[in-house]
């Protein structure tokens, strides 16, 4: 693991050296991500964690592609997580943190498809009349084995249980804790319990 300073990045596969696509700034940081990715990772500020494991070497395996940013040059944040599991593929999805102790995590075996974003602030501060922040960011967290639609959107303080399937060009703003549904729509709703879904494609699959 090599060193910058405080800052800790390991570029996993064996290179140990800071890249182009992978920028740190402030102390205490961590990013791990594989090497040679389509995978940009910017982090502004103090003892962040960026985990994104090697893609799958099964067969179809997966890789994790697009843009984490945590902070921006005048939006400095401390202590933020963002945690990939192991299997989980994502192609040209966004992550974007922006406030303080906030963390995104994906568990295992997911699919996020195109244009997913996942936005763990409103970006501006929406307040009560004696100014106490109403719309803080904690967290967007997706169970294990869930499938992302293209083009979704999901907000802040979002929880999408697992087994679960997100439609396509859906906005999820709530919390769904049920797992196995199939949830769509603007804003997303509950369309369909009890389901499973698998990689296979529909003209291949073999009911047992």
């Amino acid at each position: 693991m090599a060193r910058f300073g405080q800052d800790i990045i390991d570029l996993l596969r064996g290179k140990k050296k800071l890249k182009s696509n992978v920028k740190i700034y402030g102390l205490g940081n961590e990013v791990i991500a594989p090497k040679d990715s389509k995978l940009y990772i910017e982090v502004y500020g103090d003892n962040n964690q960026v985990f994104i494991p090697n893609p799958s070497t099964e067969e179809g395996g997966r890789s994790f592609t697009g843009r984490v940013q945590v902070g921006t040059p005048d939006c400095l944040v401390k202590n933020c997580i963002v945690r990939v599991g192991k299997k989980t593929g994502a192609f040209r999805v966004e992550v974007l943190l922006l406030e303080d102790e906030s963390e995104v995590i994906i568990g295992s075996d997911c699919m996020l498809s195109s244009g997913v974003s996942l936005t763990c602030t409103d970006t501006h501060s929406i307040l009560d009349k004696e100014g106490n922040l109403l719309n803080k960011g904690k967290f967007i967290r997706l169970g294990d084995h869930v499938w992302v639609g293209a083009d979704v959107k999901i907000l802040k303080n979002v929880t999408i249980a697992s087994g679960c399937v997100v439609g396509t060009r859906s906005l999820v703003s709530k919390e769904f804790k049920i797992p196995n549904c199939v949830i769509a729509g603007v804003p997303a709703k509950v369309v369909k319990t009890d389901i499973r879904w698998d990689v296979k494609r529909p003209n291949l699959y073999i009911k047992n």
